[in-house]
């Protein structure tokens, strides 16, 4: 029974964890910019009782707590500097992906349906050898 239930989180685990992605750290950053958070919860806590002849509370001891926590992180590292260059960042990666996107399919004739890609497409061309 006991191996039995190691196989099955060792199973359980395998089937639950996802294989790494490379990164670009220098264009990844950013996750921990959290100032300000605002966050709904809701508790419900249900405690009974046992039976006592002796006492006149036979009552059960249910609880409940619906709210919104917020909170603020003093002397984070987020400063509107740094937001600024994560924002720059940003679109350097989109820019990036376009170009290699736009490489790719260049040579297409694209039809009205991949006007957006055409638009965004137009001005990648190659490089003019002026150097003869």
């Amino acid at each position: 029974m006991g191996r039995g239930i190691i196989i099955l989180a060792i199973v359980l685990v395998a089937w639950i964890i996802k294989p790494a992605q490379a990164q670009n750290d220098y264009l990844n950053g950013g996750n921990h910019c959290n100032n300000h958070r605002l966050e709904p919860y809701m508790e419900y806590n249900l405690q009974e009782q046992l039976y006592d002849n002796s006492s006149s509370n036979n009552s059960r001891g249910d609880s409940g707590r619906i709210g919104l926590r917020y909170s603020y992180s003093f002397g984070g590292t987020c400063t509107t500097e740094y937001k600024d260059i994560m924002l720059q960042n940003e679109r350097l990666k989109q820019e990036l992906e376009m170009l290699k996107m736009c490489g790719k399919y260049k040579e297409l004739e694209l039809g009205e349906e991949f006007a957006t890609v055409r638009e965004k497409c137009a001005g990648v061309r190659k490089k003019s050898d002026t150097s003869e």
